[in-house]
This record gives structure tokens, sequence and C-alpha cells, in this order.
């Protein structure tokens, strides 16, 4: 079975913990976005963490970055 892992809205995360429970999913894509409700403050991520993520993600699937999301890349 082909399984997809979406982040959104991803949150404040433990890299290692992050990666490690993404992959055991083993995903062949990684979809990743931003919160898009004004009304909802959550903790998020900066951007060298979540280029951190990517980076590691990239080691063994596609990462796909929302539109929403780009100011992280």
């Amino acid at each position: 079975m082909r399984t997809y892992v979406t982040c959104e809205p991803l949150i404040k995360f433990d890299l290692p913990e992050m990666v490690e429970l993404v992959s055991m999913c083993s995903p062949v894509q990684v979809n990743i976005g931003r919160n898009s409700r004004q009304d909802i403050t959550l903790p998020e991520p900066t951007r060298n963490e979540v280029q951190a993520l990517i980076t590691e993600l990239q080691k063994f699937t596609k990462v796909v970055v929302k539109s929403n999301a780009k100011c992280w890349i």
C-alpha cells in the first residue's frame, strides 16, 4: 500500500523523533504545510529546523512543501 504523510500544520518538533516516526510509515511522499488559520496561534518551528527536517526526510522519501510554507525553504 502506498503511504503519504502530511505534516500540516507543522508545529515545533524534536527532529530525531519526527524523522523516526515518519520513517516508520515508509511514505512515498511527505507533504509539509503551515497553519492557515489566522485565528489560531500554534508554536511553529524555525526555518532552520524545517530545512533540517526536509534534509533528513529527503534521504528516504519525496518531500513536497506546500505553497503556504515556501517561506521555510
